[in-house]
C-alpha cells in the first residue's frame, strides 16, 4: 500500500499522540471513512475505480486514462515484482502526467480489476 494513501496512514499515530494525516486537505479521509466509500461502492462499476484511487495514491486524472495494456495484474512469475499498473498518462489537456510511474497493486485492488 502507498504510505502515502488515505487509507495506509489515516489512523497512524504520532509520537504525541495525534492521529497523523497525509497529503492536502483535500485528499484526507480517516479509515472509517475509507472503510465506509470501499463498502458503498461494492457492486457498483466504479468499485475498481474507488479501490485504487484509495490504496494506491493514483490520481483520478490517471486513472480514468488506464487502459489495459498498461495493466499487469500477475507481476512477473519467477521474480520479485508485483502487480503494477503504469502510470504515463492522464485525461488532462496535455494528455501526460505529472510523474511517469510504476504502482505496485496491492491483493485488494487486483481482486478488484478481476
Amino acid at each position: 500500500m502507498n504510505p502515502r494513501s488515505a487509507a495506509a496512514g489515516a489512523n497512524a499515530e504520532h509520537p504525541e499522540g495525534t492521529a497523523q494525516r497525509l497529503g492536502p486537505a483535500a485528499e484526507r479521509c480517516r479509515l472509517d471513512q475509507a472503510e465506509a466509500i470501499l463498502k458503498a461502492a461494492e457492486g457498483t462499476r466504479m468499485y475498481a475505480y474507488v479501490v485504487l484511487s484509495l490504496l494506491i495514491g493514483a490520481r483520478t486524472e490517471e486513472l480514468r486514462a488506464l487502459v489495459w495494456s498498461e495493466v499487469s495484474l500477475g507481476g512477473q512469475p519467477g521474480t520479485a515484482t508485483p502487480p503494477w499498473i503504469a502510470v504515463w498518462r492522464s485525461v488532462r489537456e496535455s494528455g501526460d502526467t505529472k510523474t511517469r510511474r510504476s504502482l505496485a497493486l496491492p491483493r485488494r485492488c487486483v481482486e478488484a480489476l478481476r
